[in-house]
């Protein structure tokens, strides 16, 4: 068996593109969840990698996979990553098939493709995550059951972020001002409309409402769709 080359031997002393805090590397990306590096296995969150918000596509959900950059791990909000891969799972049915798949755009394939090639020949995909992990996904899909109401993966990046900083709810403005430096917000909202939608999201935090509560629109086509049934 090949050993195992952690990518930051390989990519990790590169920065990344655009590399400056507080600015996504591609433009059109969002910050990483809080707990990002949290919801896979140690063996593999140890080499960066973690996972984005759960999504509802159709039919089934989708758990993206992403390697961190080492420069980003211990900054949080996560803003320098790459896509990996995804698994799926159907929406209403947990104890059914997952499935893996690394995405179209990944790059250094050769490299992230050693470790879920090496332990998937031991593991299914959902031993890919973590306790923590699986009560995410087991949350979402609890509440696409229970018929929960939809909103986008930008709004659920937007209230947990609302949800992990207490100190800023009673400074709507500064609130505001951080959501619109990780581009949370759009800058062509007026700030009177910002500010009283923004009110609303924190409202909800303060009744304890979890990000996981939200279920995203469904978009996409399932990956279960050819399969015989």
């Amino acid at each position: 068996m090949k050993p195992i080359i952690h990518p930051d031997a390989v990519i990790g002393h590169r920065k990344p593109p655009g590399f400056q805090w507080g600015r996504e590397c591609d433009p059109t990306a969002s910050p990483l969840k809080e707990n990002a590096l949290r919801t896979l296995r140690p063996e593999f969150s140890s080499f960066g990698f973690g996972t984005g918000p759960v999504q509802r596509r159709k039919t089934f959900l989708r758990i993206p996979i992403h390697w961190i950059y080492k420069a980003n791990r211990d900054n949080n909000p996560y803003c320098y990553y790459k896509p990996v891969a995804a698994v799926s799972v159907p929406c209403d049915d947990l104890g059914e098939e997952w499935k893996f798949a690394y995405t179209s755009t990944c790059e250094w394939l050769e490299n992230f493709g050693q470790f879920f090639d090496l332990f998937l020949e031991l593991w299914q995909p959902d031993e890919l995550f973590s306790d923590e992990g699986l009560a995410e996904i087991r949350r979402f899909s609890r509440s696409v059951q229970t018929g929960k109401r939809c909103v986008g993966s930008d709004k659920l990046i937007r209230h947990e972020f609302v949800t992990r900083h207490p100190e800023l709810w009673d400074s709507p403005l500064e609130l505001l001002a951080q959501l619109r430096k990780y581009k949370l917000y759009k800058e062509t909202t007026p700030v009177s409309q910002a500010l009283e939608h923004l009110q609303l999201v924190i409202d909800r935090a303060r009744r304890g409402e979890r990000p996981e509560d939200f279920v995203q629109k469904p978009q996409g086509r399932s990956p279960y769709e050819n399969d015989a049934s």
